[in-house]
This record gives C-alpha cells, structure tokens and sequence, in this order.
C-alpha cells in the first residue's frame, strides 16, 4: 500500500512539474487546433478531383444520375454548370479537371444499352489529361448511371420475355423494378476483422486525425526523452536508488503522454471518430505505455541529446509512411512491426491487435529499464 502511495505521489509531482512549463500546455492546445483544423477543412469544399457537370434534363433518369453525383461524399467534387459551354471552359482554365456533359437523349443511350444496339454513351467525358484520379472518379460516374441503366435492363426484359407493352406507362414499370428490387438495401456490408460493423460516412479529411494525434503523442515522448537528458545533467533525481532510476524515466515519460493522450480522446470525440469509450480509454493507456517505452529505449541506444534529435525527424517520417495514418501501405512488415502507431491503429477495429500492443509496451519497457543509461553512467 505504501509503495502504491508512494507511486501516485510521484506521478502527481511529475505532473505539476509539466504543468508549470508553457511549452507543454502549447503541445496540450496543438491537439484540439489539430482536429479542428481538419474538421474545418473538411466543412469546406473539397476533392481531389473537381467536374464541371453538366445535365440538361430537369427530371428522369440523367437528373437522378446528376444528382447522385452532386450530392455524393466522396473524392470527386462536382460543381454544376448551366450550359455545355460553361462545363468545356472551366476543363480548358483548369478550373476543372474533367467535364461530365450529360446528353439530350440520355436515356435513349441507356435504353439502347440496355438492348445492346449500340451508344454513343450517356455522358460525353471531356479531360485535360487522364491520370490514376479521373479513372477512379470515372468510376462513380458509372455507380451513378448504374441504377439508370439497371432499370433500362428490366425493362428491356419485361418488354421482351414477360409481355409488357413497350408503351406502359414508366409508372408501371417503377413499381415493378422497385417489387424486385430494394433500392435502400446495401449490395456490399463491410465489417472489421474481429467482426464488428464497419460504420460508414464521415469525411475523408477528418479520417487521418486519429494516426496525425497517435503521431503526436509519439513526439510528445521523445520531447520528455530529450527532457530526460537534462534532469540526468541536474541530477534532478540522483538521490534514488538505482533499480528506481531504471524504471523512473518510463513513469516520467508516461506522465507526459497522458494529458495528451486524453485529450487526443476529447479530440477524436468532437470529430465525431471516438467508439466506446471504455476501450478507447484502454487503448489509450496501452498506447501511452507503449510510446513511453519506445521514445525511452531510443533514447537510451542514442545515448546522446544530438543523437537523439537527428534521429526524431526521421523516426517521425517512417511512421507517417509505414503505419496506416494515409494509407496502408502494407510492405517493410518487420519495420512496421517496431513502431508504436502500427499497432495502436490496427488495434482499434481488430483485438488480436490490442494484445499486440500490450505486448510491444510490456517488451520495449522491460528492455529499456534493462539497458544502462548512458547520461548516468548507471
């Protein structure tokens, strides 16, 4: 019991000691600017690729077409133009990147599609250039006609193999297609790993905040790793006994992360991005140890403040590439394998992860305390 008192009366002190510094309280107030800058930008209009769309229909199927463009959440930002003209001069001032120009008679290309007697095509497609962007944005042109085109198809079927006059009323033949067919039901159900619901929605440009967070914390670290250095040289805690100098460092690097580490939750939780709360808070604690134990044992194998600050940058910039803030890369796995964020971003949608975590904290702290520090001579 005593030692357990003796444990938080050290923590509440290496707390208030960070809290008397304005550069810490600085790093505190860079995580809600984080989020909120993302969740702004992400109010903002944005894509990485803009269509001017144009569509002379007022109703039927290319102005359903047009609309799921428009109202799509997605990379491709469309912006409508009132005339052909319009849309072909904001490709050729860059204003756009490409044109989708719906036809007059686009859905009599759909229908002649749908009875394979040869189209023009629907949409006229006008670009600059074709790049890896416009391929994959043509791509939700053709989920937007597809439902279009999907109706033209049952159509054509009930015309020909069912006896339905050609000249029904296209009442007819809606509630037909919608008696087959459920338009609300999802064709594709994704879920995690561990089998979880996957939830859908949300803006691509808040989804980078938990890794660009999960990266911070980690500079935190080796921000009180460089501090330790200078407590070695002040000997601010030569009085302790050696085995409690060799654990000390972890506590005191561990007692800097945790602020943040809460506060990167009420982050995520503004941006709309926090689950249930008891794990995220256990996953956070997890991730704190973890990070603590790796910005301890680099700076331990630097075994210089110089050293150490060289090897920050670097550290920084094979996380952001090889863990999945942006994108998953998937290659370097045994490099990955030795970064804190790799985990704790996996281990959000997948348990097995989570243990994983527990497991790199457990192992990278037993041999940081393991190895001598070199600033002490210990």
């Amino acid at each position: 019991m005593n030692r357990l008192r003796r444990f938080f009366r050290w923590y509440g002190l290496l707390t208030k000691r960070l809290l008397r510094r304005p550069s810490f309280w600085c790093l505190l107030l860079c995580v809600p600017l984080l989020a909120g800058a993302m969740a702004l930008a992400a109010e903002q209009d944005s894509g990485i690729v803009s269509v001017a769309l144009f569509c002379p229909a007022a109703d039927g199927p290319a102005r359903r077409s047009a609309d799921r463009l428009l109202n799509a959440d997605s990379l491709v930002r469309c912006t409508e133009y009132e005339t052909e003209a319009a849309a072909r001069d904001a490709v050729r001032r860059s204003d756009a990147d490409a044109a989708w120009i719906f036809r007059d008679n686009a859905e009599d290309e759909l229908q002649r599609f749908a009875e394979r007697r040869g189209t023009r095509g629907a949409v006229l497609v006008v670009e600059r250039e074709d790049t890896v962007f416009l391929r994959l944005a043509r791509e939700q042109l053709a989920a937007a006609l597809y439902p279009e085109a999907s109706r033209a198809l049952f159509r054509s079927y009930l015309t020909k193999f069912m006896g339905v006059p050609e000249d029904s009323p296209d009442d007819l033949f809606e509630r037909y297609y919608s008696a087959a067919f459920d338009d609300d039901g999802p064709i594709i159900v994704f879920s995690h790993l561990d089998g979880g619901a996957a939830a859908r929605g949300g803006d691509y440009l808040v989804a980078p905040v938990r890794g660009l967070l999960a990266l911070l914390l980690v500079l935190t670290g080796f921000g009180s790793a460089m501090g330790y250095f200078a407590d070695v040289r002040r000997e601010t805690f030569f009085r302790l006994r050696t085995p409690a100098r060799r654990f000390l460092p972890l506590l005191v690097h561990f007692t800097a992360l945790l602020p943040v580490g809460l506060a990167a939750l009420a982050a995520l939780r503004a941006a709309g991005l926090l689950g249930a709360w008891p794990r995220e808070l256990g996953l956070m604690l997890l991730y704190c140890a973890a990070a603590a134990a790796f910005c301890e044992l680099l700076r331990k194998l630097c075994r210089s403040e110089a050293r150490l600050g060289a090897l920050i940058p670097v550290s920084m910039a094979v996380m952001l590439a090889l863990c999945p803030v942006f994108f998953d890369l998937k290659r370097l796995e045994a490099l990955r394998r030795l970064l804190p964020p790799y985990y704790y971003l996996n281990a959000i949608h997948s348990g097995s992860f989570a243990w994983q975590l527990a497991a790199f904290a457990l192992a990278a702290g037993a041999l940081a305390a393991l190895l001598p520090d070199p600033a002490q001579g210990a």
